[in-house]
């Protein structure tokens, strides 16, 4: 966590969707060239678990849910003040205090198109927005942070919809709100204007591709379904900044084909989100 100018705080997380793979030298490789201060892991098993907390303990790093158990995202941070922290089937909830400020951010991995349609993820998300809604309102909390494999698209109902996350790409739409029940802005719909041909702007477009069994009607096979959503009460001048992540050091997650590597790496790329904030 930097702090910069005019009390503002600069908050860095990152998310990665692992495949159930043990990728920690690549990780590691990764925080050596690029510190951050959250890291949010979703398929990781016990195995890989613990050995991504005996790599990251040296680091800095405390692992915020039980290395041992069934745990579908896992949060290891270096920052102090944790005063809340559950771990859900679908969801783990951190609430960190900063100068008076409480932020609470959700790790999230909802149901697999493998496993649950489109209708199904949606009456899900209503679900799993709700749990949040709940939470802020406990702790009175609105700042909010959601970041992870959603299993949907940025256009998808289970996003956009009144009864689900509620989730626009417009800032002035949220700040708009009339209602009781709060926006999200969604930055992540900024990934779709990504570009590989181009030199500059070249990170994929999307977090997942793959080729669905009606190839011949639907050329859909980019997909962003890892994302970020925030609550406008965290909007700045900065708060578009979403990556996706898929090069460094000697490691490049793509294949020759710029699809990811789901053999060496994993069939989703990873995201980083930085965010800056007022202290009060």
């Amino acid at each position: 966590m930097e702090q910069i100018n005019n009390g503002k705080t600069e908050l860095t997380i990152f998310f990665w969707n692992i495949g159930k793979k043990d990728l920690t030298d690549s990780l590691n490789a990764l925080l050596t060239e690029n510190p951050m201060d959250v890291l949010i892991f979703s398929e990781a098993n016990i195995s890989i678990r613990e050995s991504l907390n005996e790599s990251l303990v040296p680091l800095g790093y405390k692992s915020r849910t039980p290395l041992k158990g069934a745990v579908r995202v896992s949060i290891f941070d270096r920052l102090p003040n944790v005063i809340y922290c559950r771990v859900d089937q679908y969801q783990t909830f951190v609430i960190y205090e900063f100068h008076g400020v409480k932020l609470l951010v959700v790790g999230i991995h909802l149901l697999s198109p493998i496993s649950a349609p489109i209708d199904d993820r949606y009456v899900d998300a209503t679900k799993q927005n709700e749990n949040i809604e709940r939470i802020e309102t406990e702790w009175g909390i609105n700042k909010t942070i959601v970041i992870g494999d959603f299993n949907m698209n940025p256009f998808d109902r289970g996003m956009i919809s009144e009864k689900a996350f509620k989730a626009t790409h417009c800032k002035q739409t949220a700040l708009s709100n009339k209602s009781k029940k709060p926006y999200y802005f969604n930055p992540s719909w900024k990934a779709f204007a990504n570009d590989l041909t181009l030199e500059s702007n070249n990170a994929p477009p999307g977090t997942i591709h793959f080729v669905p069994r009606n190839k011949d009607s639907d050329v859909n096979f980019w997909h962003v379904f890892d994302q970020v959503l925030i609550r406008s009460k965290l909007f700045s001048e900065l708060s578009d900044r979403y990556q996706i992540l898929f090069k460094w050091n000697e490691h490049f997650l793509l294949t020759d084909n710029l699809i990811p590597n789901r053999i060496s790496y994993s069939d989703h790329l990873p995201i980083k989100y930085t965010i800056t904030f007022q202290e009060n």
